[in-house]
C-alpha cells in the first residue's frame, strides 16, 4: 500500500484480523516496482494494486482480482493532461515540442490513459513532446509544472458527474500547490484500484478476506480506513471484465 498512515494501517490490520481470525500485517512500499516484484516473488498473500499492475498480475497468473474500490456515487476517475492556467496552451495540439511530466510507466492516470487518449486523437506521444520526464508521483509532477521544469503534466482527475458545476472533486495537483491549473485533455473513465490475492491463498480464506473488506463500510473505524487509505466508500467483488480498457492502454 502507498501513502497510508501508520495509524490507519494498524487499524486495517486489526479489523481484518478480527474478522478472518488470522494475524494480518499491512505493509507499505515506496514504489510500484517494489510492490510488483514482491508480489511476483510470492512474498505477498494479498496486494492492493493500481489497475495496470492488477491486470498484469492477473494475466501472468501471479494473482487474482478479488475486490475493487468503489468511490462516491456519481464519482469517476480519469486521467488528464494539464498546464498552468496562465499558460498560452489551450489544446493538446499546442503541446508539440514541449516538455511533459509523467508519473510512472505503470500509472493509469499519470501515463497509460493520457498517452492512449493522445493516440486515439491521432497524435504520437513520442513525436508530440520534445522531452519526457518520469517524476515518480502525482505530487512531483505538479511541483515540476509549478517550477516550470516541465510544461505539461499528467495526473488523475476525480469528477462527480451528478454535480451541476465542473464536477471536479480532486486532482493530482490539489494538495500540492495553490497555483491554478487547466486540464487540456480528459481520458475515458479508469477502473478502480484492485485488491488482488496470490495463488497460495485457499478459497476459504479468500472468501473471508473479501467479506472482511466489504464489511469495512459497516463500522466507523472501517469507514475511516476506507476514506484515508483507499479514498473509497466501500469495496465490492472485482469484475475483471471492467479492466479491458486497461489492457488496451497497456498495448497502446
Amino acid at each position: 500500500m502507498r501513502g497510508a498512515t501508520a495509524e490507519r494501517r494498524a487499524d486495517l490490520a486489526e479489523l481484518l484480523g478480527a474478522r478472518i481470525g488470522v494475524h494480518v500485517d499491512v505493509v507499505s512500499f515506496a514504489d510500484y516496482g517494489t510492490l510488483e516484484s514482491r508480489l511476483n516473488a510470492g512474498a505477498l498473500d494479498f496486494a492492493w494494486l493500481p489497475p495496470a499492475l492488477a491486470v498484469r498480475a492477473a494475466d501472468a497468473k501471479v494473482a487474482t482480482m478479488l475486490a475493487e474500490v468503489v468511490r462516491a456515487p456519481g464519482a469517476f476517475f480519469y486521467g488528464t493532461l494539464y498546464v498552468l492556467a496562465s499558460s498560452r496552451w489551450h489544446r493538446v495540439e499546442d503541446l508539440r515540442g514541449l516538455r511533459v511530466g509523467w508519473v510512472d510507466r505503470d500509472s493509469s492516470s499519470g501515463y497509460l490513459f493520457p498517452r492512449q487518449a493522445l493516440v486515439l486523437r491521432g497524435l504520437d506521444p513520442v513525436a508530440l513532446f520534445g522531452s519526457e520526464t518520469f517524476c515518480g508521483s502525482h505530487a512531483q509532477v505538479a511541483r515540476a509544472v509549478v517550477a516550470r521544469e516541465v510544461d505539461v503534466g499528467a495526473t488523475f482527475l476525480n469528477m462527480d458527474v451528478t454535480r451541476g458545476d465542473s464536477g471536479a472533486i480532486s486532482a493530482g495537483w490539489y494538495d500540492t500547490s495553490d497555483v491554478p491549473m487547466r486540464p487540456l485533455l480528459t481520458t475515458d473513465p479508469i477502473p478502480s484500484d484492485v485488491l488482488c490475492v496470490g495463488p497460495s491463498v485457499d478459497a476459504a480464506l479468500q472468501a473471508r478476506v473479501l467479506e472482511a473488506f466489504v464489511g469495512l463500510a459497516d463500522e466507523p473505524r472501517g469507514r475511516a480506513v476506507l476514506r484515508e487509505l483507499f479514498s473509497a466508500e466501500r469495496f465490492e467483488p472485482a469484475d475483471e471484465r471492467r479492466y479491458a480498457s486497461v489492457r488496451a492502454a497497456l498495448r497502446s
